[in-house]
């Protein structure tokens, strides 16, 4: 928790401060910062967002009550505290009406203090992770589609942010995020995701830059970043681009995306669609194309190309349960590219050209990954069979001794438990049947009533309610 002082007489600033300090094994005290006025405290507060404001009620020019009053409109679940005398407390009916939450009244106790900022504290914490689940919500559903600004959904919930200049980071795999910030610098992590939103201060872009480094080491994997000032999609989409050089950089590092890391990726795509329908001679021209044009001058495209179809390649003989470690172990910086590339190109050749020999492959954890992939388009059984040239009778015994369950009732099962997760977010019921596969929203709504035994609207209704009681 952040918090503000104000009052005119900077001694008494300080010694709150050093109390607060004080109190950081029984309060969760982070930086903590003093103004001189009411003017000064507002000035500060359009640009740094704190959790607790403990203001004096009398001040020259700006007083408490006012400062509450317009602190409230920027901030407005914000905790405050009036300092007070008993003299003054006539002003207690309006501050009530302001929103405060609480008194010190003069003189105070140390433990007074202690008892009336925990009070605060459990009352914000208790707050703000309602509004912290509401607002992830409403934040991953902007990433998953729609071209919404976060600074739209954090006025909506009423959360204070910047009106320019947010980044969307994205973690390679889930992480712990290190809660603690440098000065000049944000972040609001998203409820259970792998992303947060952060920003930092004028002048602060080469501390952002490595404490966002800092960030990937202390969280033990790599981060992509986007660039700022974005609707949330397209952040989004631009932190998968950056995360897909992970593999090349091996370590946990900040990625910061580039608009030829996207081109990189799509030539990646293009290389691995050709591996994949075994058009060698095809892919290997386009790739002499591509290293005898752009990536000849620019070595560090090189380098983002075979991070990109590596990771491609590594995917692809994933989905047939085939060994990666039969590829080439990756090419020292800017050398000896053009042979690398040719390397990884014969691996991946002797390795799927194994793929039409039955032994290579296992067809039920092969479909299972399939099944997993690609639920959300129309999966016909006969044509999994076919494509593992397997009987269908074969196959749909097979896959029942090994798992335990049918093929349709596994499909069935992810497309649900994903319909769960959509429906958490807040899309309409009939977005969630079309991302899921179905493409009638009366089958998918059968569906899910006769697995959960309640309509997928009521379903998300209760679900959300159990949310905020928590």
């Amino acid at each position: 928790m952040d918090f503000l002082i104000v009052d005119d007489d900077e001694l008494i600033c300080e010694g709150v401060a050093r109390r607060l300090t004080e109190m950081a094994e029984l309060v969760p005290v982070g930086r903590v910062y003093s103004r001189y006025s009411g003017e000064d405290a507002l000035a500060f507060l359009n640009d740094i967002a704190v959790d607790v404001l403990i203001t004096d009620i009398r001040m020259h020019e700006m007083d408490g009550l006012s400062l509450v009053e317009k602190a409230k409109e920027l901030m407005p679940h914000m905790g405050f505290v009036i300092v007070t005398a008993y003299r003054e407390m006539a002003y207690a009916q309006q501050a009530i009406r302001l929103g405060v939450d609480d008194f010190l009244i003069k003189p105070y106790s140390v433990q007074t203090m202690q008892e009336t900022v925990l009070r605060v504290v459990a009352r914000l914490k208790t707050q703000q992770e309602k509004l912290h689940r509401q607002l992830s919500r409403a934040l991953l559903l902007g990433i998953s589609q729609g071209e919404v600004m976060p600074q739209a959904l954090f006025a909506e919930h009423g959360a204070a942010c910047p009106q320019s200049g947010i980044c969307l980071a994205a973690w390679e795999e889930r992480r712990a995020f290190p809660v603690a910030t440098p000065d000049g610098i944000w972040a609001y992590a998203l409820f259970e995701e792998p992303f947060f939103l952060c920003w930092h201060a004028p002048g602060r872009a080469d501390a952002f830059r490595r404490w966002l480094q800092d960030v990937a080491v202390q969280g033990g994997a790599s981060l992509g970043i986007s660039r700022p000032g974005l609707p949330l999609s397209e952040m989004g989409r631009q932190c998968q681009d950056a995360l897909s050089l992970v593999w090349y950089w091996r370590a946990p590092r900040a990625i910061f995306y580039a608009p030829q890391i996207h081109a990189d990726n799509d030539a990646a795509r293009k290389l691995t669609r050709c591996i994949r329908g075994m058009q060698l001679q095809q892919a290997r021209t386009h790739l002499t194309a591509l290293l005898t044009g752009e990536y000849l001058r620019h070595p560090r495209r090189a380098q983002s190309l075979y991070g990109a179809l590596y990771a491609n390649l590594v995917q692809l003989l994933a989905e047939y349960e085939l060994d990666a470690a039969a590829l080439p172990a990756k090419p020292a910086p800017y050398q000896g590219f053009e042979q690398a590339f040719y390397r990884l190109f014969d691996a991946a050749e002797r390795v799927l050209s194994g793929i039409t020999n039955q032994a290579y492959v296992n067809p039920v954890a092969w479909s299972r990954r399939y099944a997993q992939e690609h639920f959300h388009e129309n999966i016909d059984m006969a044509d999994l069979a076919s494509k593992l040239k397997l009987s269908y009778s074969y196959f749909s015994k097979l896959f029942k001794d090994q798992t335990g369950t049918t093929f349709s009732e596994y499909l069935l099962d992810l497309r649900m438990q994903e319909a769960k997760r959509l429906l958490m977010y807040g899309l309409p019921v009939t977005n969630v049947a079309e991302q899921v596969g179905y493409t009638s929203v009366y089958n998918f709504t059968r569906a899910f009533t006769r697995k959960f035994e309640i309509a997928p609207a009521k379903w998300r209704k209760e679900a959300v309610q159990g949310c905020d009681r928590k």
